[in-house]
């Protein structure tokens, strides 16, 4: 048989067979079908084609062009991601079987996130708290605050899979828009690096998609820090002076012990040695979980009150004014004998 013409011969190329190559190539890796775009290319065997939803014009070609030079690249380097490039990609499936649990059901972001916070739970079903539990009560109620006002909204509907750097780079960039302290988008950003890594040790993700924080920006954000405003004292003394009378020992109290909010509200007064002048803090209490008492964040402790007299001066005074001292008894209360929470003052006092 006489050989076709050079010119008439096919124009497909021949597939590379050397082992560094990953990627088969068409003449036209950019195609166009219904007059939307996509892109045709091989990868690790498995014939890709990703449809972009793109109108097939001059401008969206030279985007599309751009890309896929990006994965050949990419691909020739031994860096491909597929699921970087192509979150909602056709063969999500086949190059990422983990991504869908036993039950052969897609493992999307919220259903993760909210199986995640639920296992951490130090608080049983009957409402008492796990001794020596990994996380402490008050800790896990805030990070279920972030899971429910931040996590979710920002992630919504995407599969755990699909969520890349740039998603949590942007995420970040929003808590920095609304113009959050550097504490505050650090503890965001870790409480979800934690959440993505236990999702690598359980095998559903192959790396966190959550960067760490440079050192230098760790260092910085330190610095930052070392810059406070607290009140002064004149400006204490006007703040206890306006302050209603009955709350004015509770306030002094705070101002000298300087304990977190959950503490002070949980004072009995079996704690308090009045005669030595110490006092032994035993717990703190969560008013939002129904009055749900722990372990103090660090640790139960022994507090020497000698170095300033006003506040065993306040503390006698409330021991008069109490209609019961008995060692359980609550030391700070409203004026209906009431246990005090710090959401209630900031609203009433």
């Amino acid at each position: 048989m006489t050989p076709a013409p050079q010119s008439l011969q096919s124009t497909k190329t021949t597939p590379p067979t050397t082992a560094a190559s990953r990627f088969i190539r068409y003449i036209v890796p950019v195609r166009a079908k219904n007059g939307k775009l996509f892109f045709d290319f091989f990868w690790r065997g498995v014939r890709c084609k990703e449809y972009t939803g793109l109108a097939d014009n001059s401008e969206n070609r030279r985007l599309c062009e751009r890309k896929i030079a990006a994965v050949e690249t990419a691909i020739e380097r031994g860096s491909f991601d597929y699921r970087m490039h192509f979150p909602r990609g056709s063969r999500l499936h086949i190059f990422y079987p983990n991504d869908r649990i036993r039950d052969g059901t897609v493992v999307v972001f919220d259903e993760y996130i909210a199986r995640w916070q639920k296992n951490r739970s130090p608080i049983l079903a009957d409402g008492r708290v796990i001794q020596d539990a990994d996380i402490h009560p008050s800790t896990w109620i805030h990070a279920a605050t972030v899971v429910r006002s931040r996590f979710v909204p920002a992630f919504r509907n995407l599969r755990l899979s699909e969520v890349t750097p740039y998603h949590c780079g942007a995420f970040r960039q929003s808590l920095l828009e609304e113009a959050l302290s550097g504490k505050t988008v650090g503890n965001i950003m870790g409480l979800l690096h934690k959440a993505f890594a236990d999702a690598v040790d359980e095998g559903l993700l192959e790396r966190n998609p959550v960067l760490r924080t440079s050192s230098r920006r760790v260092r910085r954000s330190r610095r930052e820090r070392i810059t406070a405003n607290p009140l002064t004292s004149a400006e204490v003394a006007q703040f206890l002076e306006r302050v209603p009378q009955w709350y004015r020992d509770f306030y002094t109290v705070w101002f000298y012990l300087g304990w977190r909010s959950s503490e002070i509200v949980a004072l009995r007064f079996g704690w308090i040695d009045f005669e030595r002048e110490n006092i032994k803090l035993q717990r703190g209490r969560i008013p939002r979980m129904g009055g749900l008492e722990a372990e103090p964040k660090t640790g139960r402790r022994e507090i020497d009150c000698s170095y300033a007299p006003d506040i065993f001066r306040a503390l006698k005074r409330l021991k008069e004014r109490s209609t019961s001292t008995a060692p359980e008894d609550f030391v700070f209360t409203s004026q209906n004998r009431r246990p005090l929470d710090q959401e209630w003052l900031n609203d009433q006092v």
